[in-house]
């Protein structure tokens, strides 16, 4: 990834906020024009909100260490993970990414999912990127299922 323009972003975010860079209009629209077709609009309105008010110059000391920490991270998976569940959600709906990205990144959730041998990935229908907002259903259900699972 390119952290340097991406520090660059959340850089100028954590000063303007995404509420005063694109407004509340704005924001509504796109999240709107990139979920599902289902939107929890109790939820889309906190989201909205939170994205207003909560200070974001934390991202950018977050994005500042991802690098070594992805470096971490991949030392250790060299190593591979013990048998562990793992269920990675993959959103079916993405109109913000192009084309590519939304392959790579269904790649990149099967590559993670492959990681133990009990792993898996589901393709989350009318599930977007803020599948939070559109398919809370479908996280509490795969929290569920994993939690039977282990409880067993």
């Amino acid at each position: 990834p390119n952290f340097k323009r991406q520090i660059m972003i959340q850089s100028l975010l954590a000063r303007l906020g995404y509420g005063r860079l694109w407004g509340k209009r704005g924001l509504y629209k796109f999240l709107r024009e990139n979920s599902g077709p289902i939107i929890d609009e109790a939820a889309l309105v906190d989201y909205v909100e939170s994205l207003c008010l909560i200070p974001r110059a934390a991202a950018v000391d977050e994005l500042r260490d991802m690098e070594e920490s992805c470096a971490i991270v991949s030392a250790l998976l060299q190593r591979g993970l013990p048998d562990i569940p793992l269920t990675v959600l993959s959103a079916t709906i993405n109109h913000a990414n192009k084309p590519q990205v939304n392959t790579l990144a269904k790649a990149a959730h099967r590559a993670m999912a492959e990681l133990t041998p009990r792993g898996r990935m589901i393709e989350v229908d009318n599930g977007s990127h803020m599948m939070t907002l559109d398919r809370p259903d479908a996280i509490i259900a795969a929290v569920q299922e994993m939690l039977s699972e282990v409880a067993t």
